[in-house]
């Protein structure tokens, strides 16, 4: 069961390092649904699957004990309107690099973790306060 075994995973990771913030993102989704595109079906389904995906890795962060500090950082918004198909895509579409970020992609994962951290960082300094 994946959960599972990310839930083993970010244990081996706080065990290895006790001191840090673990940060786990999502995925985005991969294609922009456009009216009329005969593979709209099969794009929503895959969308489907990532939210599926997402809410798996989600529950595995959220499933770690007390005292692990650990986010998830969900990248769908950051992503938003930018997916295959779109017309600034952030998603490659082909090549070596087919469905993995592009520049602008590792720029919009980049502003969700630090708005992740940084909200995480203003919560811990409020309860310190």
């Amino acid at each position: 069961m994946l959960g599972g075994s990310l839930s083993e995973l970010y244990t081996l990771v706080d065990n290895a390092a006790p001191n840090a913030l673990i940060v786990v993102t999502g995925y985005p989704y991969l294609f922009e649904i456009v009216p009329g595109d005969p593979t709209a079906a099969i794009k929503d389904q895959i969308n489907d699957a990532i939210t599926i995906l997402n809410g798996t890795i989600q529950r595995a962060v959220e499933a770690q004990p007390d005292g692990v500090k650990i986010l998830y950082v969900d990248v769908t918004a950051e992503f938003a309107g930018h997916g295959i198909g779109s017309e600034e895509p952030f998603i490659n579409s082909d090549g070596d690099d087919a469905y993995h970020p592009n520049a602008a992609g590792y720029r919009a994962y980049a502003k969700a973790i630090f708005a992740a951290i940084r909200s995480a960082w203003l919560d811990d300094n409020k309860q310190a306060a």
